[in-house]
């Protein structure tokens, strides 16, 4: 629905004298014949042929095979935009015009890159990655702390924890100690999905392995890519909850 279709013959009319399309006494009382023609020797309004205007609607041809309705009547006397002429309209009638909202603005959305979407990190991680990524805004780090993110996010300080350190290992994060209650993240690379599950599988084998090895006795490693790592090294991936 254009701005002209809800406007009421009255405000069409009263529009339409204001511009000088109207004489006085064509606004004040009720037309008979809705149609009128306008001359461009006998209107203020910038024509080159004759006008054909209906004073109920506000729409017009024009002899030159034009067409329009009232606001754009509005831009030809004044030489406005059809954005200026509303705005102009909406002074004269006295209505406080509030543009619809959108259905959906995307701008207030927690976005995170592709390649973490479709990654194999878990729901909760990337809901943390997209609400720090969030308040970096046009920077590449923020300042927040873990209790905000887990009130944000609904879950846990230690679901924070564990996601943050993921992030971590497979490079989306960096982490810098400014204070423990709120820590500085930085967003240094975007790295391609391949390289993130590359990194994710690598924490669940040795996740994996530093279950078995905590029963194992004393002594025993693990053989990974010709590194022999002790369980006091892999421990601390038990706390990633990636075991498989």
């Amino acid at each position: 629905m254009s701005y002209t279709d809800q406007l009421t013959p009255k405000q069409v009319r009263h529009l339409l004298f204001e511009i000088g399309a109207l004489q006085p006494d064509q606004y004040k009382w009720s037309i008979p014949d809705t149609e009128i023609t306008l001359c461009p020797d006998e209107t203020p309004i910038l024509i080159s042929g004759r006008i054909y205007l209906n004073t109920v609607t506000g729409l017009w041809t024009s002899s030159n095979d034009g067409s329009g309705d009232v606001i754009g009547l509005i831009g030809l006397r004044f030489g406005h935009s059809n954005t200026e002429a509303i705005k102009w309209a909406n002074k004269v009638l006295g209505v406080k015009h509030k543009p619809k909202a959108k259905a959906i603005e995307l701008e207030r959305f927690e976005r995170i890159p592709r390649s973490a979407a479709s990654s194999n990190l878990k729901g909760n991680e990337k809901v943390i990655f997209g609400n720090i990524i969030a308040r970096c805004g046009n920077k590449t780090y923020c300042f927040v702390g873990r209790e905000r993110i887990a009130k944000d996010c609904g879950v846990s300080t230690r679901t924070v924890d564990r996601a943050i350190d993921t992030l971590e290992s497979v490079g989306l994060l960096e982490q810098y100690s400014r204070d423990f209650n709120k820590p500085k993240y930085k967003v240094p690379v975007i790295r391609p999905v391949k390289a993130i599950n590359r990194l994710l599988k690598m924490i669940e084998t040795k996740a994996s392995f530093a279950k078995k090895l905590r029963n194992a006795g004393k002594g025993e490693y693990f053989h990974l890519d010709g590194t022999d790592y002790s369980y006091s090294e892999l421990k601390p991936y038990l706390r990633l909850k990636r075991a498989v």
